[in-house]
């Protein structure tokens, strides 16, 4: 059913016009009513609100855990569970791009919750961030891996790989199967383009708290989060890593 619909949608070309994101989304939800697993079931009416980012950013990358996140791009609904993110502070945190204030690439960064930051490294990956806390304190959560659930074939042709697996465990893996670029940052993740809802109840054994990956600057903050035993995710645990108690 679902994979049908998308299919029909994936001709489209151009930006996604209200009329046609209205209509995926209805026609969706309608088919996924018969479904019974309720992680692939949209719910865009539940999309988080600029409240659940205008918290702490710690606290807000563990608890965007298992949540869906939904994207409609041409026509087409991509979404995936959220299994992995790092934090990154507004205070003491060198790494963070926010470390040395605001810049005309770090902006989004500055303003209030629950907007996009995406930016580009080495000059080809672009990495998703979600912007947290108030207006001014400069902090994100970037999504470092997703489970795919919708529009999986579009994803593969997007990625050119077929391993679901694949598909999105790293940062700019999800940039390039979600379509999104820096022309996204400042745009909003509380819909109805791009929205994250209630996904997969997680309790506290389910996750795993680890150092960030790839930095050299307060590389000791444990300040990554994923869900325990996902395939899906960026990077294997390391030995010895345990659920925090």
């Amino acid at each position: 059913m679902v994979a049908s619909l998308l299919a029909e949608r994936e001709g489209m070309s151009g930006e996604c016009t209200d009329e046609q994101r209205m209509g995926v989304l209805k026609t969706m939800m309608e088919d996924c009513m018969a479904i019974d697993d309720p992680l692939i079931k949209l719910h865009p009416w539940l999309a988080l609100q600029p409240d659940f980012y205008n918290r702490a950013t710690q606290q807000v990358a563990r608890d965007l855990l298992g949540k869906l996140m939904v994207r409609c791009v041409d026509g087409v609904v991509l979404s995936g569970i959220i299994v992995e993110t790092e934090a990154y502070l507004p205070e003491g945190d060198a790494a963070s791009h926010a470390y040395r204030g605001a810049t005309q690439r770090n902006a989004a960064m500055f303003e209030p919750g629950g907007v996009l930051y995406v930016y580009m490294i080495y000059g080809i990956h672009h990495c998703l961030n979600f912007v947290t806390e108030e207006c001014g304190v400069g902090s994100a959560v970037l999504i470092r891996a997703v489970e795919p659930v919708h529009g999986i074939d579009q994803m593969r042709m997007r990625r050119g790989v077929q391993k679901a697996e694949q598909l999105c465990n790293g940062p700019g893996k999800i940039a390039i199967a979600f379509g999104l670029t820096t022309a996204n940052s400042f745009a909003t993740v509380c819909g109805p383009d791009m929205y994250v809802q209630p996904g997969k109840d997680l309790g506290e054994a389910d996750i795993i708290t680890t150092p960030r990956i790839g930095i050299t600057k307060a590389a000791n903050l444990p300040l990554r989060f994923y869900i325990k035993n996902s395939p899906f995710v960026s990077k294997a645990k390391p030995a010895g890593e345990k659920p925090e108690q």
